[in-house]
């Protein structure tokens, strides 16, 4: 018997009306192993394919999946193109994050967001997450702390959900393993000196998201509540965004590498001060303090511009390298990327350099495994900026001629420019990063999806302020060293069966799982106060020096199971709780539950919606679910603190220990609770697509620190953390996408998005008529029944005696935006040009 002969199956992927060609398409052949892998030109080449008749499968992200029927003879070559439609709205889209082992878009009642990261990257340079996420998805705003390189930024979901839980922000994952995102290894870029137990304040700070290279980064969704976010359990009431790292594509392929290298220039937009001086006879007789008047005629003017000497053009390169290929039983892709950014300080800096290689291997149809790795360098420098001595404040306030005041008292700057470049803020540090994922499909009906990961950073933060200026008492110089260091480790197991109901024979998805979370940070730091000279820096030449330690550790372990039922592959109604314990909860606390219920309608497959040509996709959707926010790991233990104070014998100054708080053994996690309902439509040919949401989103138990009673706990200003709050947003989001022409020589796509959010508290669950916020001016405040934190001002009225007097506190505004827009337009010329432009409007 002669063997079965094979030939090849060779074509080109573009895109439908504009004809640009699509990379990384995937193509294969469904029930085999075989596949393919489009290049840069669109091209693809699969061989050793059995003679025969075959479907070819044609897909890639954003697009819609095209099959096509070709006849194969042995030992010849045959030709199938494929012309990919473009779709705003993509219901058979996949999403692995808030489900519990992926599922496509249809099936989902409640709101994901998708950030296509490669095809952003084609059009524009994002240095950092931060970036990515500006303006890209309704609901999620992005505040950036300042313009500095490598300053935070915050990231919100949905409004301020808490007052005093752990974390405001959103739970991070890369690839299924959860890592390290809050701000945080740097000593505040403030007046305060660091000290014990001193772990928040104002002033810039950096990120550990920074350490994430945007251009590895193939795709963002965002589960943007409890609805949404229910099976992360109790910290993913702030939501969650799971970032997917680019990867190869098993099948036939070529090698792909991409090559950039960009080049940019910061410069100082604003006219610079100068700054005058007379010499006149008081001057010229006090040499001390005048000395650059020496020598000079009385009535002599002199002048200097302070910037010029504080100021430089700040220099950003980045420039990346990144292969990508694989056949079909492996895949890989491999990055190297190195990046600097300099601010307009030359004691400003921002750089990373990575490595990240992500491999899959697919021994049989039955058993996928894939290994993701990625290690970083970064170096980050803050300049003396904000909240405290700046030079703003140095350049309005310079005397040209005068000598450096030393020991300068609180609120005045350095008066000599070399001083503010000798102040030296930085991190160093180097972050592994690595995940392995197993998923195993015994049988069809049968499915499991292990992932393992961990998240290592060790770090070095040195703060000197030099002498001679600044405040009191680092007026005399003071260096602070640490050694910060975070590990993430994650376990995540889920298990998949698909099965028929014994009633009605519907089909029905049923999930099991657990996650397991360890979480630890630890630092030591030393300190030195008091240096001769700027010569010496290191704290044992420091004429006081102190020491101390940090650390924090939290273990979660949570397990969920969920029911999905569909009904003519249109209405699925999905059922989830998840159980929770953590290290954090007190001992009064055993299990924690966060249920979770919704339904999607694909209502455009019915009969009578058919009949409307323009409508082509139009799903509803309702979610109602829960899930926590944890408090601080020690929440629940009594604590104290180091004070001064004189021996009543001795007359002698002395520390003394002094009660803080006061632990809660009952404490558990703000529960937060949401209902959302909206709908997903494409319209006009799928030239349009709309996301609508409507949000209403409730914090219970949410963590007040209640004043106790002096007499009972023995002083004042001691406060205990209690479940006794509430706090409530609801809002809007809007997305539509939109594509007014496609054509060969001009393509124009469209992104309009608009969010609306109104934050209040609702109680604070104990007798309390505000609480008050700031540094110098009380200006911000909690009230009940007005956004968390807003701003509060006290007009001037008459008082009476020709003089004015602050009038009653008025609510200004919130400190965080009510109403986000933004406009985007991508213009694509002859398919060769790309133009691209971003609007973002923030208020209310």
């Amino acid at each position: 018997m002669r063997a079965q002969g094979t030939g090849t199956i060779r074509g080109r992927v573009v895109e439908a009306g504009s004809e640009v060609p699509l990379s990384p398409a995937q193509l294969t052949i469904p029930g085999t192993a075989l596949g393919a892998v489009t290049d840069a030109g669109g091209h693809y080449v699969m061989v050793n394919v059995p003679a025969g008749p075959h479907t070819v499968r044609a897909r890639m992200i954003g697009f819609a999946i095209a099959e096509q029927t070709v006849s194969v003879a042995d030992g010849d070559t045959a030709h199938v193109d494929f012309a990919l439609a473009f779709r705003p709205i993509l219901l058979d889209e996949q999403i692995v994050t808030g489900t519990a082992g992926g599922a496509t878009k249809r099936t989902l009642g409640n709101a994901i967001t998708t950030i296509n990261a490669a095809d952003l990257r084609e059009k524009v340079v994002n240095l950092n997450v931060a970036e990515l996420l500006q303006a890209k998805a309704p609901g999620v705003t992005v505040l950036q702390s300042s313009g500095t390189p490598g300053a935070a930024g915050n990231i919100r979901v949905r409004g301020v959900n808490s007052l005093n839980a752990a974390s405001l922000e959103p739970v991070i994952y890369v690839d299924g393993v959860r890592v390290n995102s809050s701000p945080g290894g740097t000593f505040r870029n403030n007046y305060q000196q660091p000290s014990q137990g001193m772990a928040v304040g104002g002033g810039q700070t950096a990120s550990a998201l920074d350490a994430i290279n945007p251009d590895d980064i193939e795709s963002v969704e965002v589960a943007k509540g409890p609805a949404a976010a229910t099976l992360y359990g109790a910290d993913a009431a702030n939501g969650v965004i799971q970032i997917i790292t680019k990867k190869g594509r098993a099948g036939d392929q070529k090698l792909q590498w991409d090559a950039r290298v960009r080049l940019g220039q910061t410069a100082w937009g604003l006219d610079r001060r100068t700054s005058y001086t007379t010499c006149d006879a008081v001057r010229l007789a006090d040499p001390a303090t005048w000395p650059g008047c020496q020598g000079l005629a009385p009535g002599t003017m002199i002048s200097a511009t302070f910037l010029d000497d504080a100021l430089r053009d700040g220099l950003l390169r980045n420039s990346s390298l990144s292969v990508r290929g694989g056949g079909r039983a492996y895949s890989f892709y491999a990055a190297l990327d190195d990046d600097r950014e300099e601010g307009v300080f030359t004691n400003s800096l921002d750089q990373r350099t990575g490595t990240r290689a992500n491999f899959a291997f697919y021994p049989s149809d039955k058993v996928d495994f894939g290994v993701n790795l990625a290690y970083v360098r970064t170096k980050t420098a803050f300049p003396m900026t904000d909240n405290g001595p700046t030079v703003l404040d140095a350049a309005w306030d310079y005397e040209p001629g005068r000598a450096p005041q030393p020991g300068q008292p609180s609120s005045h700057p350095y008066g000599d420019p070399a001083l503010f470049e000798q102040y030296d803020n930085r991190l160093e540090g180097d972050r592994v990063t690595l995940g392995t994922t197993l998923a195993y499909r015994p049988a069809s009906w049968f499915r499991h999806r292990l992932t393992v990961g961990g998240d290592i950073t060790a770090q070095q933060a040195n703060r000197y302020v030099p002498p001679q200026g600044l405040f009191d008492p680092v007026s005399l110089g003071q260096m602070t060293q640490g050694a910060p260091r975070s590990d993430v480790y994650t376990l995540d197991y889920a298990g998949t069966i698909d099965h028929r109901l014994p009633f009605g024979r519907l089909p029905s998805t049923f999930s099991f799982g657990m996650q397991y979370t360890n979480k630890e940070y630890q630092n030591t730091i030393a300190q030195g106060t008091g240096f001769a000279s700027t010569a010496v820096k290191n704290v044992a030449s420091a004429s006081t020096r102190s020491s101390w330690d940090e650390f924090a550790q939290v273990k979660s372990l949570g397990f969920f199971v969920q029911e999905q039922v569909a009904w003519r592959d249109r209405l699925y109604v999905t059922g989830a709780v998840r159980e929770d314990n953590s290290s954090v909860f007190g001992s009064n606390i055993n299990q924690l539950y966060y249920p979770k219920l919704s339904a999607a309608y694909v209502v455009s497959e019915e009969r009578f919606l058919q009949r409307l040509t323009w409508l082509d996709n139009l799903k509803v959707r309702l979610a109602w679910g829960q899930a926590g926010n944890a408090p601080d790991p020690f929440a629940k233990d009594t604590t104290y603190q180091f004070v001064q104070t004189v021996d009543d014998v001795t007359g002698q100054v002395i520390s003394a220990l002094r009660l803080s708080t006061v632990g809660n053994p009952s404490l558990k996690p703000e529960r937060g609770s949401e209902i959302e309902a909206g709908f997903d439509a494409a319209l006009l040919g799928n030239r349009l697509g709309v996301e609508l949401t409507y949000y209403d989103k409730t914090t219970k138990d949410a963590l007040m620190r209640v004043p106790l009673i002096p007499s009972v706990v023995g002083g004042s200003g001691v406060t205990q953390l209690q479940n006794v709050g509430e706090i409530n947003n609801k809002g809007i989001e809007l997305s539509i996408l939109g594509t007014p022409i496609r054509g060969r020589l001009v393509t124009w796509d469209a992104r309009l998005g608009f969010s609306g959010n109104r934050n209040r508290l609702v109680h604070f669950g104990y007798s309390a008529p505000y609480i008050s916020y700031g540094l110098t001016t009380q200006n911000q405040r909690t009230v009940a029944g007005y956004p968390l934190a807003g701003y509060w001002v006290h007009d001037p009225v008459p008082d009476g005696t020709g003089s004015y007097a602050a009038g009653p506190a008025r609510f200004l505004g919130p400190s965080l935006p009510t109403r986000e827009g933004s406009l985007s337009n991508s213009f694509t010329i002859v398919g060769k040009l790309q133009l691209y432009t971003l609007l973002d409007y923030k208020g209310g």
